[in-house]
């Protein structure tokens, strides 16, 4: 797990002296999207979204300094990136509290926020608060994973990513999940991850699941064949060569999650411990709290069926609810 942590160390440390440069045009057109079968989800997001209120929300925030209008583009390219996420996730977290701000005065503009939920997601994605106390480091944890992962297989990391999001690779994947991986392959693999992490029956984005799917598949099977041969330390220093770029740093959360499960149980986590953060491998912990806000979108009801709505909820709302 060195090796995975000293990784991610040095590229954060790079990042904590950026800032954030002018987004250009063609990340705002396709948001990053790395996988051609993602290209259709884009289209339809951008389709649905009307510059109009976008404008009107950007002039509220960018007048009462909650974001300057040199770093809005950013924070509303990881908003869009969310609704994605959205579309196809059972459940994804937000990490960021000025992303959060503009999806709460999109809201404010309620029939233009109803049109864009119609036209993108074919119900309203509500916004309510989450309570912290129950869940436990463990779940935390796998849910930070679990977003790194899908995050990093369907978009480009840009420049300014982890100064958005937080830094990535602090965190594992649930035992549970990564032993249900280990005992699977091929189809029945990206079966299992099909099911575990997206929503079912959504047509329309049933080509990217699949892809997406497949393609952790691909990354699970080459993380437990290095483990089964127990190369860590050569291996994770250089892994095949197919897997540069982005594609190393989704091999080593699974690497590094799966090696986990062969490890000496340490102390578990109380059921009833609020979890505001994940212990990285060289025992630093990565606070989802520190600076950011933490959303849960997933499926209320029956919402596996492209008719039915999506509920999303936020810590930063306070005790009270935030939904339309």
């Amino acid at each position: 797990m060195f090796f995975m942590t000293n990784y991610f160390n040095k590229r954060n440390r790079a990042k904590e002296k950026e800032s954030l440069p002018g987004l250009p045009a063609e990340l705002s057109q396709t948001l990053g999207m790395r996988l051609e079968e993602g290209y259709p989800l884009v289209n339809r997001l951008n389709d649905a979204w009307n510059d109009a209120p976008a404008a009107a929300v950007k002039d509220r925030l960018s007048g009462k300094g909650v974001i300057s209008n040199e770093e809005y583009d950013w924070y509303e390219l990881e908003l869009k990136r969310f609704f994605c996420l959205s579309a196809i996730m059972k459940n994804v977290p937000m990490y960021n509290e000025k992303a959060d701000a503009i999806w709460h005065d999109m809201i404010l503009f309620t029939k233009d926020y109803a049109d864009f939920c119609e036209q993108f997601n074919g119900a309203m994605i509500h916004h309510t608060p989450t309570d912290k106390a129950f869940k436990t480091k463990a779940s935390a944890s796998h849910e930070r994973a679990v977003y790194e992962l899908v995050y990093s297989i369907l978009f480009d990391p840009h420049s300014a990513s982890e100064l958005i999001q937080g830094p990535f690779g602090y965190c594992l994947l649930d035992k549970q999940f990564m032993l249900q991986c280990e005992g699977l392959k091929g189809q029945e693999l990206e079966r299992y991850i099909q099911d575990a992490l997206f929503k079912h029956n959504f047509s329309q984005h049933d080509r990217l699941i699949r892809a997406a799917s497949k393609k952790i598949a691909h990354h699970v099977t080459a993380a437990k064949e290095r483990v089964e041969r127990k190369g860590a330390a050569a291996d994770i220093r250089k892994p095949k060569s197919s897997s540069s770029g982005d594609d190393q740093a989704v091999y080593l959360l699974l690497y590094t999650s799966m090696g986990a499960v062969h490890e000496p149980e340490k102390e578990k986590d109380s059921a009833a411990s609020p979890a505001s953060s994940c212990n990285g491998s060289d025992g630093r912990r990565y606070d989802h709290d520190r600076n950011d806000s933490h959303h849960d979108s997933d499926s209320s009801g029956g919402s596996d069926s492209s008719g039915d709505s999506s509920s999303s909820s936020c810590s930063s709302c306070g005790g009270g609810g935030c939904s339309s």
